[in-house]
């Protein structure tokens, strides 16, 4: 085996030994609706806080009109993505129905590689918002075929024009539902996401993610891989939410 071998396979190594763990304090599954409240505002102290830390970098992205950071996660090894876009002919409401509040009907549009969404737990997030545990599975291609965890989320308009929905991969030590597909792939992950109203028909969004494919592709190399998946959710978004029937704002479940 030549040197240069030695050290991609040492390299590897290395990478491979990053790892996202579940978020510290996660409540148990069939903990009451306070305590995964609870879990929610420790999410939005973590991604504000990080969102506020020094160190970010800029990146070339797929896209010159995304903007994209990133920045090497203390904790995990892995890194984070950042990324801004404006979203121009997009009201508030709209961008938040087809972002966040209701993914039953319109995530399948944005996420190409999304098989199945299981409920597990869904609860009311006091005020103005929701919260619930899924499980998903994803079609991640020939090497992996599938991947899948379970999720914890919850949305909250922080404001009158913005809303924030914070997320992370949860129960890494529980078995997948009985109907999950067999050769299946545990992921984990972390991800923030705000929208907030520049006008009646303009919205900023931001996010944040943090992911992980379990002992099979070291997360420190998937970097540019998650900023054309985000590229091509935003353009799905610029695409989409114009046409969208104009509702009020409610909050619905996700």
């Amino acid at each position: 085996m030549n040197t240069a071998v030695l050290l991609l396979s040492a390299v590897l190594v290395v990478l491979s030994q990053a790892h996202i763990s579940d978020f510290p304090g996660t409540p148990r599954l069939n903990a009451s609706a306070e305590d995964f409240s609870a879990l929610w505002q420790h999410l939005q102290l973590h991604y504000h806080t990080l969102l506020s830390a020094p160190g970010w970098k800029a990146m070339d992205g797929p896209s010159d009109s995304v903007n994209y950071t990133t920045m090497q996660d203390p904790d995990s090894g892995c890194p984070w993505l950042r990324a801004t876009a404006t979203l121009h002919n997009c009201s508030i409401e709209a961008s938040a129905r087809f972002i966040v509040t209701e993914l039953d009907t319109y995530q399948h549009q944005w996420d190409a590689r999304l098989l199945s969404r299981q409920a597990a737990r869904r609860l009311p997030l006091f005020p103005n918002g929701s919260q619930e545990v899924d499980w998903f599975e994803y079609d991640t291609g020939a090497l992996l075929q599938h991947r899948g965890y379970y999720n914890y989320g919850g949305w909250q308009w922080t404001g009158p024009l913005v809303l924030e929905d914070a997320t992370t991969s949860a129960y890494s030590a529980i078995s997948p539902p009985q109907n999950s597909t067999e050769r299946l792939v545990r992921m984990a992950g972390r991800q923030w996401k705000r929208l907030t109203a520049l006008d009646a028909e303009t919205v900023q969004y931001d996010v944040l993610q943090l992911s992980d494919i379990y002992g099979i592709v070291p997360c420190g190399i998937t970097l540019t891989g998650q900023a054309a998946a985000l590229n091509t959710e935003i353009e799905a978004y610029r695409s989409k939410i114009p046409g969208l029937p104009r509702v009020g704002r409610g909050a619905r479940s996700r």
